[in-house]
């Protein structure tokens, strides 16, 4: 760990924090846009070596870093990192975290890890996110997965829509592949009326 001096004294944490974390954001954030994961971990991790936590903002952009590579896995892995630290994930982590379940098919870990997330008002981009896994779950060769995939997308569209996003919902990034592609808007709404009637 180095030691940062200021006219000869030592500097506590928070100006340790204050003094380098601009740089480290600065630079995660660049290995964000060029794909280079293994750099942003290395930068993360000599951020607190140097005795500043890194704070959401550093987190959301080193796991855009790994998602963009396809080191999705490790990007799962920062999120179970944050989340034994205080450090709250925000909307931007959630939907990192998220999008990674997108190449495995991980379509209840990508539910999971939208519930967690505690601020629904900030929940559009983390919805768009798990929206895109259920379209990638439709896909699935199992054809009750794909349904179940379909099904959850037009109850995450129904969400959107509760929550005062209705353009949004209109725009997300679905229908998935498969059941229901190229419905229009309209229709989709009835069959999703249909299946709350039946439920009841």
């Amino acid at each position: 760990r180095r030691q940062f001096l200021k006219d000869g004294q030592s500097l506590d944490g928070d100006a340790v924090a204050e003094l380098v974390l601009p740089s480290y954001r600065a630079a995660i954030s660049s290995c964000g846009r060029s794909q280079r994961w293994r750099t942003a971990l290395t930068l993360l991790r000599q951020l607190e070596a140097d005795g500043a936590p890194p704070d959401a903002f550093c987190y959301s952009e080193a796991m855009s870093a790994c998602r963009k590579s396809g080191a999705w896995e490790v990007t799962l892995e920062l999120l179970e990192e944050l989340n034994g630290k205080r450090v709250a994930p925000n909307p931007f982590i959630t939907s990192n975290a998220i999008a990674a379940c997108e190449p495995a098919g991980l379509l209840d870990q990508a539910l999971v890890i939208l519930r967690a997330q505690k601020r629904p008002k900030a929940n559009t981009i983390c919805y768009n996110a798990a929206l895109s896994v259920c379209a990638t779950a439709a896909n699935a060769r199992n054809r009750a997965e794909a349904k179940r995939a379909w099904q959850e997308a037009l109850r995450l569209l129904a969400e959107l829509e509760a929550m005062g996003e209705a353009q949004m919902a209109a725009q997300a990034p679905v229908v998935p592949r498969g059941r229901g592609r190229g419905q229009p808007r309209q229709q989709q709404q009835q069959q999703q009326q249909q299946q709350q009637q039946q439920q009841q």
